[in-house]
């Protein structure tokens, strides 16, 4: 008896720390791509990175280059790119790059005087 229910234990608690945070990563994979949206910049599971030109209920068209336009399907997509760069390039300018000691006043890091 006492194995039984050692047995009945392991199995919920193989289910709720590998099967449970999969199918949720499933369910917020495919709410992502259903609120995809013409020019949202996105990476396929192929790495290719592009802007949606054109959606369909299982396609998707992808600006790659000018001139460019790739069709994959909405399965493909695996993440939205969130640009914070207003003109999606980044300059190399100080603005764009951002360290661990942003947040360190000037005299507050160690051996600083």
């Amino acid at each position: 008896m006492p194995q039984l229910i050692l047995t009945i234990l392991l199995i919920a608690l193989g289910w709720f720390l590998l099967i449970r945070p999969q199918q949720a990563r499933v369910r917020a994979q495919r709410a992502m791509v259903e609120t995809l949206e013409v020019g949202d910049q996105v990476i396929t599971a192929g790495g290719i990175h592009g802007r949606i030109t054109a959606l369909s209920s299982e396609t998707v068209q992808l600006l790659v280059a000018p001139g460019t336009e790739l069709k994959v399907a909405r399965a493909a997509i695996m993440r939205r790119l969130e640009i914070e760069d207003t003109d999606g390039v980044a300059d190399g300018t100080e603005d764009d790059v951002r360290s661990e000691n942003d947040d360190v006043a000037p005299g507050d890091a160690g051996g600083e005087a």
